[in-house]
């Protein structure tokens, strides 16, 4: 397993609070089987937008530990044009620019460790196995141990950030195939949504 990444730590921005929020709740959404499309149907209630009370009330239920500004902040990041009401489709670009943001932190973080590899001639299956002992999949609290060596400026919240960026079913396991698929550099982040296009075509 390398035992750090060699060169000298590069400070990595921290996720915003909403980042963090976000990052939670699309978790809870994979582990429950759920899309972006029926939590936003579930807030508005048969509503074409989402309006604060309800916002306010499912988030409050969904992270019980959020402090109304914390609410306040998660919500102005959906409410983009600031008219009280959160569209679908802001709605899906607020989740979806969550899912950027990891991607971000996670490519820096897997370039160091697959660099290391390089380094020491390792593959990423060995990493996975020295990561998992004798478990079927890795499990969170060797991922932080290994993760925070790594990369020293981390800190617990950042890793849990990077952890759900792995752990993709948001089961509490990282498989072999999620290992894998994270430590593979990507060029780009998840994008936003589809605008609705014309029937016509134009």
């Amino acid at each position: 397993m390398p035992a750090n990444a060699g060169a000298a730590p590069e400070k990595i921005a921290k996720p915003k609070a909403s980042d963090e929020i976000c990052s939670r709740v699309m978790a809870m959404l994979r582990r429950g089987g759920k899309s972006e499309d029926q939590l936003f149907d579930a807030l508005a209630g048969g509503q074409e937008c989402v309006s604060w009370p309800d916002f306010q009330s499912l988030f409050a239920q969904l992270e019980p530990s959020l402090t109304v500004s914390q609410l306040e902040e998660l919500w102005s990041d959906f409410d983009k044009n600031k008219d009280g009401t959160v569209s679908r489709t802001e709605f899906k670009r607020a989740l979806c620019a969550v899912g950027a943001s990891a991607h971000d932190v996670a490519q820096t973080v897997c370039s160091k460790v697959l660099a290391a590899l390089q380094r020491e001639g390792q593959s990423m299956d060995k990493l996975f196995d020295a990561l998992r002992g004798d478990q079927p999949t890795v499990q969170l609290n060797d991922f932080v141990d290994m993760f925070s060596k790594l990369e020293p400026s981390l800190n617990r919240e950042q890793l849990e950030f990077l952890w759900r960026t792995f752990d993709q079913d948001g089961d509490g396991g990282v498989t072999r195939a999620e290992f894998h698929l994270a430590l593979t550099p990507s060029p780009t982040g998840p994008g936003p949504p589809d605008e609705p296009q014309a029937k016509d075509g134009t």
